[in-house]
């Protein structure tokens, strides 16, 4: 069982590439990751509710699997996803307008005098005999570290990218249980926050499941037919499997033989002496990170996406069994949208490619510029507006004096807590500390607590009031006098998500403050 779903970044994306980012600059990755997706809707299921062991070890599971999701393309209207460009073709040096000759070594191995790769953008689909390319569009900023006490590292600035915001992406996942399908797709049907700097005023986006039984449109690609003697094996996502000894290999021809055999068929040699007569590919140290430990994973060597193998054997290689693999995956990781594989079909025919015309963005409900200048002059804006609270909060809460009584200390460290809990949750974070204070409230009206009502009540009333205002306003930022900062209206600034993580922030500040006057 599958959900298919779109994807679109209403604030700038920041996704990491550690394989490619140098000192002095962060890289982005120019997809959402698997994994990422997955990190997110595995924190908001067990976060919302209580699972059962057997579901917690599903969702860990390669019986669910979540793809990466690649940008879209509108193609005369119609959506149209597209795949990493394949690697393998050559061209050469001349600057042609339009359709342009390309060669692919991958066939026969074959390169001709004074070719070059071939530049195909870094998303691509495929047209009877082109190869039509497109990209996804990135900005960047500045920033300095502030967060470095003295040495070199100090008020150092360095280059940051993102993916600007209203590009739309699409993705899949896989899921064997129809029950844990549902609660994943229940959690996609509100926005979810992927990605670095999400404080900051990146990482938004916006989830539209897709409804209809159509199958991805790049499923065209793929061979229908079995083959004989030769396949064409593409690389879908990052991939690496092991060998016997449980070491990283690359391909495992002889598991990857084992697995394109059709289970119940009386002949056994229907596939013999599987390997790669020919390949064009490339390898990346593929990191990770794991918000909840805190902690980097260990990197591994992977076969990045886009590689192709001209895969050579003995026997015919079953439709049934290509369909198998390409679904499950092959390697390590599948549940995170490693080592998917496509096999294609008339790979030979493509000859030509043509870079695309319409752009690879989709516009929603919101107007938006594409161009990166503004972009960016938006990111600035947003952070400078951000910065003008944050400094108006020092003041405000020396001005305002919580007067909170006799609260315990223990009290107090649970709605520390709860408060903490905001900067993933924010709305989490609001509805436990309502809840505990009705009941608290609850308990000292009913006799529990002696005078704890008429203590705790300044503190209440204070959550209160931030929860109702509007912060620039509370603060007396004074932008919403002009409604404007650099030009970009404050309403489009902060999110509702942003403003309460705001809120619990200036909430804690004021207890901290409290706490160090006594």
């Amino acid at each position: 069982m599958r959900i298919r779903y779109r994807l679109t970044n209403i604030e700038p994306l920041r996704i990491s590439d550690d394989s490619t980012s140098e000192e002095g600059q962060t890289s982005t990755l120019d997809y959402i990751p698997g994994s990422a997706v997955r990190g997110v809707l595995i924190n908001k299921i067990v976060d919302n509710e209580k699972i059962d062991e057997e579901t917690r070890l599903k969702l860990f599971s390669d019986s669910t699997s979540f793809s990466n999701a690649y940008i879209i393309a509108n193609v005369g209207g119609k959506q149209v996803p597209l795949i990493p460009s394949p690697k393998g073709f050559y061209e050469d040096k001349t600057i042609v307008e339009g359709e342009k000759e390309i060669h692919n070594v991958v066939i026969n191995g074959e390169t001709n005098p004074g070719e070059k790769r071939a530049s195909l953008g870094r998303y691509v689909r495929f047209d009877e005999d082109k190869v039509v390319y497109s990209t996804v569009k990135r900005g960047s900023d500045l920033k300095i570290k502030c967060n470095v006490k003295g040495g070199r590292e100090s008020r150092k600035v360095f280059h940051n990218e993102y993916i600007i915001e209203g590009q739309t992406f699409e993705g899949s996942i896989d899921c064997d249980d129809e029950t844990l399908l549902k609660k994943i797709e229940s959690e996609l049907k509100s926005d979810i926050f992927i990605g670095n700097d999400r404080s900051a005023g990146f990482g938004k986006c916006r989830v539209e499941l897709i409804e209809d039984e159509s199958v991805p449109e790049f499923s065209k690609y793929i061979t229908d037919s079995d083959l004989s003697g030769d396949a064409y094996m593409y690389l879908l996502s990052d991939t690496v499997m092991r060998d016997n000894n449980g070491e990283y290999c690359g391909i495992n021809f002889e598991d990857l033989g084992k697995m394109l055999k059709v289970e119940g068929v009386k002949k056994p040699d229907i596939l013999k002496d599987l390997h790669a007569e020919y390949s064009s590919t490339s390898v990346k140290h593929v990191h990770g990170y794991n918000r909840k430990w805190g902690l980097k994973l260990p990197s591994m060597p992977m076969y990045e996406m886009g590689s192709v193998f001209h895969l050579k054997f003995n026997g015919v290689l079953k439709a049934e069994a290509m369909k198998k693999v390409m679904e499950s995956g092959i390697g390590v990781r599948t549940n995170e949208g490693f080592g998917r594989v496509l096999f294609l079909k008339n790979y030979e025919a493509i000859t030509k490619k043509l870079k695309e015309d319409s752009q690879a963005v989709e516009k929603k409900d919101f107007e938006l510029e594409n161009e990166a200048d503004k972009q960016s002059l938006k990111v600035i804006a947003k952070q400078y507006y951000m910065h003008k609270i944050r400094n108006a909060m020092h003041p405000y809460i020396v001005g305002h004096s919580l007067d909170k009584g006799a609260i315990a200390s223990s009290q107090l460290g649970n709605i520390e807590t709860f408060v903490l809990q905001g900067v993933g949750d924010p709305d989490g974070a609001v509805n436990k500390l309502n809840a505990y204070f009705d009941k608290m409230i609850e308990q000292s009206t009913n006799g529990h607590s002696g005078s704890l009502k008429a203590d705790l009540k300044p503190l209440y009333d204070e959550f209160e009031k931030l929860n109702k205002s509007d912060l620039g306003e509370l603060l007396d930022v004074n932008t919403k006098e002009s409604g404007f900062v650099m030009g970009i209206p404050v309403t489009e600034l902060l999110g509702d998500a942003e403003e309460k993580r705001l809120k619990l922030e200036l909430f804690e500040e004021e207890i901290k403050y409290d706490r160090k006057g006594e």
